[in-house]
């Protein structure tokens, strides 16, 4: 139902074809969110965020996050193709939370924001390490343009 237009949507509940008021009121929040989507773009949409955490008195890396998509898909996290970064990964880029492995964080980041870079696993987590070595300056939230250019962070 998202994208029809609001003509459209009244006539399909005027004639029942909608099958419920909800079902309508889901598909105008629908609608309405595509339209401020379409009018009004995200300015920073082809920047990325690197995000980073006070971890065991430390600041360390949460994560490098394209703005413009996540969860793109691709090849599994596999740890093997970061093994020549593996010791700077687990000092800078450590899971912060108990329950969770390394490997399993790595893993989340690569697959929820890495696959939707074009990089590598390797070229993905080097280019981070690479970026959290050069402008880590106690900022938790610091932005790059899609040439890793330093760039302000939209203010929230």
């Amino acid at each position: 139902m998202a994208g029809w237009p609001f003509r459209e949507l009244f006539n399909r509940v005027l004639k029942g074809r909608v099958a419920s008021v909800a079902q309508a009121e889901v598909a105008v929040d629908a609608a309405s969110a595509q339209v401020a989507v379409e009018n009004f773009p995200y300015p920073h949409s082809n920047t990325y965020d690197m995000r980073l955490q006070q971890c065991n008195g430390q600041m360390t890396i949460h994560g490098l996050w394209p703005q413009w998509a996540d969860s793109c898909g691709g090849p599994a996290f596999d740890e093997s193709q970061i093994s020549s970064i593996l010791s700077q990964m687990q000092t800078d880029w450590p899971s912060c939370v108990g329950s969770s492995s390394n490997e399993q964080f790595w893993s989340h980041e690569w697959e929820k924001h890495g696959s939707c870079t074009g990089l590598s696993q390797l070229d993905y987590f080097s280019t981070a390490l690479k970026l959290y070595t050069e402008y880590n300056n106690g900022q938790t939230d610091i932005c790059f343009d899609k040439s890793f250019n330093l760039i302000n962070c939209p203010s929230s």
